[in-house]
């Protein structure tokens, strides 16, 4: 199994370079023991940032973050259906993307 390496991926995909199918298997795998071990509904601590519906889309992902700050030091929950989109080969990007951000900087999934 290859090693987790979140920051290094988060780099990558700033690049628009994918992850190797092995890497996106161990963040999968990191993320949802995370997302394994919380509950439906999260307590959120104010400021937060709310997001619409995204739908994965890379470049709306890293303009949300450039215009919101970066994570960790600004809180976000993306809302609605993230992950079904029409982005081609840039959506699996931009899904990528907010795994590693759960990946790397949440005890649980709430960013």
């Amino acid at each position: 199994m290859p090693q987790y390496t979140p920051d290094k991926w988060i780099d990558q995909l700033l690049k628009c370079q994918h992850l190797p199918e092995a890497d996106m298997k161990t963040l999968c795998d990191r993320v949802r023991a995370i997302l394994m071990e919380e509950s439906n509904i999260q307590p959120v601590s104010s400021p937060v940032t709310i997001c619409g519906d995204v739908h994965g889309q890379f470049w709306d992902v890293i303009e949300l973050l450039r215009k919101g700050g970066k994570v960790p030091e600004t809180s976000y929950i993306f809302m609605a259906r993230m992950f079904f989109g029409r982005a081609g080969g840039l959506l699996g990007l931009g899904i990528a993307q907010l795994l590693c951000l759960v990946g790397r900087f949440c005890r649980s999934g709430t960013l």
